[in-house]
C-alpha cells in the first residue's frame, strides 16, 4: 500500500499504515504500545511489505556525495519507501549500523 493511499471513506490510511511501521522498526521514537501492536496484528497487520534489500550501486554511490540534510532525507526515503536495510547503507557509508539507527531517531 502506498503511503499516499486513502480509503473509500477519505481516511488517509497508507499514512497511518506507514506511521505504524516506521514506530515498529524504530525509524519514528516512541514505539508501540504492547496492546495496540496485538490490536493490530490481530487486524492483519503486515509489518513489512516486500523483504529488505541491500542497497544498490547506484544508490551508495549517490549517497557518498550527499552530506547534511540532503544525506538524511535520502538515508529516510531509501529505508521507508524502498525497503533498503540500515546494514547495508550504514557499510556504505562506513559507519556503525547502531549509529545511524541513533542518527535516524
Amino acid at each position: 500500500m502506498e503511503k499516499a493511499y486513502v480509503d473509500d471513506t477519505g481516511y488517509r490510511l497508507g499514512a497511518r499504515i506507514s506511521y505504524y511501521r516506521n514506530l515498529n522498526n524504530g525509524t519514528k521514537t516512541g514505539g508501540i504500545p504492547s496492546q495496540h501492536r496485538t490490536e493490530l496484528d490481530d487486524r492483519g497487520m503486515l509489518w513489512r511489505v516486500a523483504p529488505a534489500r541491500d542497497l544498490h550501486p547506484d544508490e551508495q554511490a549517490s549517497l557518498q556525495q550527499l552530506t547534511g540534510p540532503e544525506l538524511g532525507t535520502a538515508i529516510v526515503q531509501l529505508i521507508e519507501d524502498e525497503g533498503v536495510t540500515q546494514s547495508s547503507i550504514a557499510a556504505a557509508l562506513g559507519i556503525h549500523r547502531s549509529y545511524l539507527n541513533t542518527k535516524i531517531k
